[in-house]
């Protein structure tokens, strides 16, 4: 057995050592490695990094069972073409070999720089654990077996959902979500029951009358938001023993935080958090939810930073200073933006002479 475990110890040192970087490119006359990103996927090494072209074709949905890191080109990219990199379905879920023993577990996976229909963490047998998603335009997230994730610099559309539970305990613990803008009218967070679960320097919109960002949580903490819009909730079907601090909350919705079994304490209650540039309660790319110099939210935070996107320590990349990309974040990665041509024709054995203009946003 000692044999067997050193075995699997050196086997995995030497699989992440030789971690490689695999490219995905779906668009005509590709020069990728792969034009199917699920190929990809299935013949990548665990540890691996997969770069993903963008293109005007889906690349359809995938499901990630090793530990891999994903990297598009963006949601709404500034560049010569404008092209995002986006996939249907994501599915994270861990597979077992009966011979030779083997489990592939996606634990420690990231994904960064996509449009996103929905994330799955579905494993009901195991938990899987340390899952990154980063500057995506996700439209939903189910988390019913996950522990130790971070959702961070999103725009996420629809909800995210912490109902997993197993003998009655909850199976969704140590989630981190943080800095993202959420656009859905209603019903943003759903089923999280873990004082575990943190909800910090969020913007939440909504320009539906009577909405409520929640339903069914408990114990959640949520820190340094900015409900615009979005009601906070009236009842404990919406959040009991939650926690709310430096909080603020401005619009149509429900705006009192102190209801039910909640604690709180610091919050602004139907105070205008005095954005750049919001027409209204609802999402758009030509919106600017930094803050003016006047705002209340500025150095307001629990931790002596802005409430709101602009705050706490993963504060919202502003890649461009313009509209509409000023929240439209590029990976974290260095990307070409603009390659031209300047020779008119070239001879045999001639020069091609290539102007190239590139960024990269940390």
């Amino acid at each position: 057995m000692k044999k067997f475990i050193l075995f699997s110890a050196v086997w995995l040192t030497l699989v992440y050592a030789h971690a490689t970087i695999i490219t995905v490119d779906n668009n005509l006359n590709s020069s990728a490695n792969y034009t199917n990103l699920q190929s990809a996927i299935d013949d990548a090494s665990p540890g691996d990094t997969i770069y993903v072209s963008g293109s005007l074709q889906s690349y359809g949905n995938i499901t990630i069972s090793k530990k891999l890191s994903l990297i598009g080109a963006g949601y709404n990219p500034n560049n010569q073409f404008g092209l995002k990199s986006i996939v249907g379905s994501v599915t994270f879920i861990i597979t077992e070999q009966t011979f030779p023993v083997f489990v592939s577990d996606p634990s420690g996976s990231s994904i960064e720089g996509f449009e996103i229909y929905s994330i799955s963490v579905s494993d009901f047998e195991s938990v899987i654990k340390d899952l990154r998603f980063k500057r995506n335009h996700i439209y939903s997230i189910g988390l019913n077996s996950a522990s130790d994730i971070i959702i961070e610099n999103n725009i996420i559309t629809a909800t995210i959902n912490g109902s997993g539970f197993k003998n009655s305990q909850p199976y969704v613990i140590n989630v981190i979500i943080r800095n993202n803008i959420f656009t859905n009218p209603s019903n943003t967070l759903l089923y999280f029951v873990s004082s575990s679960i943190l909800v910090s320097n969020n913007i939440f919109l909504s320009s539906v009358v009577n909405s409520t960002m929640h339903f069914y949580n408990e114990r959640v903490i949520f820190a340094n938001n900015i409900f615009y819009g979005a009601g906070v909730g009236s009842t404990q079907d919406h959040c009991k023993y939650c926690t709310f601090t430096n909080n603020i909350s401005f619009g149509p919705g429900a705006t009192d935080f102190d209801y039910g079994t909640n604690t709180t304490g610091g919050n602004l209650e139907a105070t205008d958090p005095s954005f750049n540039a919001a027409a209204n309660f609802s999402f758009e790319f030509t919106d600017d939810y930094r803050l003016r110099d006047t705002s209340p939210a500025k150095n307001a935070g629990s931790d002596g930073t802005d409430i709101g996107i602009t705050g706490g320590i993963t504060p919202w990349p502003v890649t461009e200073s313009a509209a509409p990309y000023i929240h439209s974040s590029f990976p974290a990665v260095p990307q070409i933006t603009k390659m031209d041509i300047q020779n008119a024709s070239v001879g045999i054995g001639g020069t091609i002479n290539v102007n190239v203009k590139a960024k990269v946003v940390n």
